[in-house]
C-alpha cells in the first residue's frame, strides 16, 4: 500500500510554555508509529476496564519511566470514556458527552480521546507493552468502544500509546466500523485552562472510514503524535525505501525512491539525495523544486538509476542531506535501506489466496462477494483459492475443519473475515482490490509446481501428483497439498449466505504439509492419495466436527479440486502456488470422448510428448497457449486412434514459464498444463 501522508493543522489552544510538545499527524499511514506493534488487532490481554464500567481505574503501573510536561511518571489512571491521567483520581469518570480541551471537567496531565464508551458486552480498555528497553511502547487501547449517540450498533478501536525515552504520546486510529466513526475530542491537556487538539475536535471522527476502516492489521491505521521538544526548522526524515524487493537485471535500470517525511517547521525546496548499492560509491545528486510542507510526505526519486547487472542480493541504502542547504538538525532518521534480490528469470507465479471466513459472520457476506467479484475477472491460472470455514462467530459454520483450525493458528486469526495472499497480505477480504492481486503477481517465482489430480468416486479416494520445478537454491520449503469443494451448499448460517465457494475438505498428508528442499535445477514429483472414510453427514454446528476416520462433509465427488503451494514456513511467504488439473479416469468421461490429456516429462525444455486417450479413432486439434491466451503452437487436424496417442512436441522456441495445452474432439475440450524450464 503506498503511504501518503496528509497534513492536518495543528490547533493549539493556550498552550503553557512549559508544554513542550508539537504536534505532526500522520493520516493513512498503513502503519503504527515505530512499527513496533503489528499485532493483527493490536493489544489483546485481559480488559483493565471492563465493559459497562463508569469509574477510573485503579493505578496503572507504567513498565518505564515517562516524562509527561516535564514531570517523571510512573503510573496513570484510565478512564472508560477515553481519557488517560497521571493525575491521582477516584470515583465516576467524566461522560463520554465530549466538548473541546481545555475543560474543568478533564483532570490536568491528561491524554484523551474523549468521547468513546464502554456500553457494548465486547467493550473493554486493554494495554500491552511493545519493543525492547529503551525504546519500548505502552498501548492502551479502546478495544470495540462506542461513542455518543451511536451506541452499541457501531464500534471503533482506538489507542494512546507512551513511547519509552523519546517521551512521545501518540493516538492511533485503529479500527472503525459503522457509522461516520466516532465524534471524539483527541488531544493533550496540560491544566483547566491549557491543552493541544486535533484539528476537528471535540468532533474528530475516523480517517479510515473511506478505506473500510474495519481492518484488523495496520494497513487501514491513522496517528498522531505528540512529539516532545521544539520543532526544528529542518529534519527529514525517511520513512520507506520504495523499491521493489526484486529486480530483473538488464532492463535499463529501476528508480530509487522513498518516501520523505518533513518532519521540521520549514517548507522543503531542495534536496542532496545520495544511495549506495552492498555499500559501494554514493550515487549523489541536488533536487530542487521540492514543495513539501511541514508534517506531509512525498516520493522522492533519485535522478540516476541503479541499472543491475549481477544476480545476488544487495543492499541499498538511501538518504538525504543538506535541506534547502541546511545541515538535518536529527540526522539519526535521515536514511531507509532494504535489501533487494536481482535475478535474470523466473516462473510466472499462480497467487494463492486464503480466506478465513464463517457462515455466522455477518461482515463475511460483503468479504466474499468483494473477493469472488474481483477474481472473476483473473484469468483462473494466476490464482488459486482456499476457504477456510471457522468456529466462529456464535456456534461458527459447520464445515469448520481441524485442519482449517490449524492453519488458523499458523497464521494467528482472531477475526473474520480475513484474507492472506502469498502469505504476505494480510486483510479484510472486503478490502483486497485488483491492486493487491497485481502486486502480489509482480512478485518472481523461483520455482514452479505442476499438479494432476484424478477422483475415483466408486472408492472416494483423491490421487494427486506434483512436479516441482526450481531455478534457484532456497533451501527446506512446506509442501502443501488441500482438497476442497468446488461449491457447497448445506452449510448455511445465520448470515444470508447460501452458496459457498472453494470449501477446504481436507489437507494432504496433513495441515502440516511435507519437507521439500528446493535447489537450483531439481525437478521432483511427489505423489498423494486420500481416501474420504464412511457416508456423508451434515455437522450441527463448529462444535460438531467430522471424524475423518469414520465419515465425510463432501457434497460431491464429482465437485472436487486441488490446490498445492510451496511456502517457507518460518516467514509464511508462498514460494509459488497451483490449481490442480483434473485428469479423469472413468469410463463414462471416455463413452463422451472427452479425451484424457497429460504431458512428459513436465516440466520440458526442447521436446515433449502430449499423452492423449480417446475411445475412438478420430480426428483432433491441439493448441498451446501461453498464460495471456496467445496461442504459440497450433496443430488442426491430429489423427487419433483408439486408446492411447503419443504427439511430439517441439518446445525448443517456447520461453520459460506455464502453457496451456487444448485438445478438442468434436468440440469436447480437455486441457492439461505444462511447464517449460530453460
Amino acid at each position: 500500500m503506498k503511504k501518503i501522508f496528509t497534513l492536518l493543522s495543528v490547533l493549539i489552544i493556550s498552550v503553557a510554555a512549559s508544554a513542550q510538545y508539537y504536534q505532526l499527524p500522520f493520516v493513512n499511514a498503513g502503519q503504527n508509529p515505530g512499527n513496533l506493534n503489528n499485532d493483527p488487532a493490536q493489544p489483546s490481554q485481559a480488559p483493565t476496564v471492563p465493559a459497562g464500567s463508569t469509574d477510573w481505574s485503579a493505578a496503572q503501573t507504567i513498565p518505564f519511566s515517562f516524562d509527561f510536561n516535564g514531570t517523571a511518571f510512573t503510573s496513570l489512571y484510565i478512564a472508560p470514556t477515553g481519557i488517560v491521567t497521571f493525575t491521582s483520581v477516584s470515583g465516576a469518570a467524566p461522560s463520554n458527552a465530549n466538548v473541546a480541551i481545555p475543560s474543568a471537567t478533564i483532570p490536568d496531565n491528561s491524554i484523551c480521546l474523549w468521547g468513546l464508551d464502554l456500553s457494548g458486552t465486547n467493550d473493554a480498555v486493554e494495554v500491552k507493552t511493545y519493543g525492547t528497553s529503551p525504546n519500548r511502547q505502552y498501548w492502551i487501547q479502546w478495544k470495540s468502544a462506542s461513542w455518543a449517540g451511536i451506541g452499541a450498533t457501531s464500534w471503533a478501536y482506538w489507542s494512546i500509546v507512551l513511547e519509552e525515552t523519546s517521551n512521545n504520546v501518540y493516538l492511533v486510529d485503529e479500527r472503525n466500523f459503522g457509522g461516520t466513526g466516532p465524534a471524539i475530542t483527541a488531544g493533550i491537556q496540560f491544566t483547566s485552562t491549557s491543552a493541544m487538539s486535533v484539528a476537528g475536535s471535540p468532533a474528530l471522527g475516523s480517517t479510515n472510514v473511506a478505506t473500510g476502516g474495519s481492518d484488523e492489521g495496520v494497513i487501514d491505521n491513522s496517528y498522531y503524535a505528540f512529539i516532545q521538544g521544539t520543532q526544528p526548522d529542518y529534519d527529514a526524515s525517511m520513512a520507506s525505501l520504495d523499491m521493489p524487493n526484486y529486480l530483473k537485471t538488464g532492463q535499463g535500470g529501476a528508480d530509487v525512491k522513498a518516501t520523505i517525511t518533513n518532519m521540521g517547521a520549514q517548507t522543503i525546496t531542495a534536496l542532496e539525495l545520495s544511495y549506495t548499492i552492498a555499500g559501494g560509491t554514493a550515487v549523489v545528486a541536488n533536487v530542487s523544486g521540492l514543495s513539501i510542507a511541514s508534517g506531509t510526505s512525498a516520493i522522492i526519486t533519485h535522478p540516476t538509476k541503479w541499472n543491475p547487472t549481477a544476480v545476488g542480493t544487495f543492499n541499498v541504502e538511501f538518504w538525504a542531506s543538506s535541506i534547502n542547504g541546511n545541515a538535518d538538525s536529527n540526522p539519526a532518521d535521515d536514511k531507509a535501506s532494504k535489501d533487494v534480490i536481482t535475478y535474470v528469470n523466473s516462473y510466472p507465479r499462480t497467487v494463492l489466496y486464503e480466506t478465513f471466513t464463517s457462515s455466522t459472520c455477518g461482515p463475511c457476506v460483503a468479504g466474499n462477494i468483494n473477493f469472488e467479484g474481483i477474481v472473476a475477472n483473473i484469468p483462473s491460472s494466476e490464482f488459486a483459492s482456499i476457504k477456510y470455514q471457522m468456529s466462529w462467530p456464535g456456534a461458527g459454520d459447520p464445515y469448520n475443519t481441524a485442519d482449517g483450525n490449524t492453519v488458523r493458528g499458523y497464521y494467528a486469526i482472531n477475526s473474520v473475515p480475513r484474507l492472506e495472499a502469498d502469505g504476505g497480505w494480510d486483510g479484510n477480504s472486503g478490502s483486497f482490490s485488483m491492486g493487491v492481486h497485481t502486486d502480489a503477481l509482480q512478485v518472481p517465482a523461483f520455482v514452479s509446481i505442476y499438479a494432476e489430480y484424478n477422483v475415483d468416486i466408486a472408492t472416494q479416494t483423491v490421487n494427486t501428483c506434483a512436479t516441482i520445478s526450481a531455478m534457484a537454491d532456497m533451501g527446506d520449503a512446506t509442501l502443501h497439498i488441500a482438497i476442497k469443494e468446488l461449491e457447497t451448499f448445506q452449510n448455511v448460517g445465520s448470515n444470508g449466505e447460501t452458496e459457498f465457494l472453494n470449501v477446504l475438505k481436507k489437507m494432504v498428508p496433513n495441515a502440516n504439509g511435507q519437507t521439500v528442499t528446493i535447489t537450483s535445477g531439481m525437478s521432483q514429483q511427489i505423489c498423494e492419495s486420500y481416501t474420504f472414510q464412511g457416508n456423508f453427514r451434515l455437522p450441527n454446528d463448529a462444535g460438531d466436527l467430522i471424524n475423518d476416520a469414520t465419515e465425510h462433509s463432501v457434497e460431491g465427488f464429482d465437485d472436487l479440486g486441488v490446490v498445492v503451494w510451496l511456502q517457507n514456513n518460518a516467514t509464511k511467504e508462498v514460494y509459488n502456488a497451483t490449481n490442480g488439473i483434473d485428469t479423469p479416469t472413468s469410463t463414462e468421461d471416455l463413452e463422451a470422448n472427452v479425451a484424457t490429456v497429460s504431458v512428459y516429462p513436465n516440466p520440458a525444455v526442447n521436446n515433449a510428448t502430449i499423452s492423449i486417450v480417446s475411445v475412438d479413432a478420430t480426428i483432433a486439434s491441439v493448441r498451446i497457449m501461453d498464460i495471456v491466451g496467445k496461442t504459440v503452437i497450433n496443430m488442426a487436424n491430429v489423427n487419433l486412434s483408439n486408446g492411447n496417442n503419443n504427439v511430439d512436441l517441439n518446445t525448443a522456441t517456447l520461453d520459460a514459464g506455464v502453457y496451456l495445452i487444448e485438445v478438442t474432439i468434436n468440440g469436447e475440450v480437455s486441457t492439461s498444463q505444462l511447464v517449460i524450464q530453460k
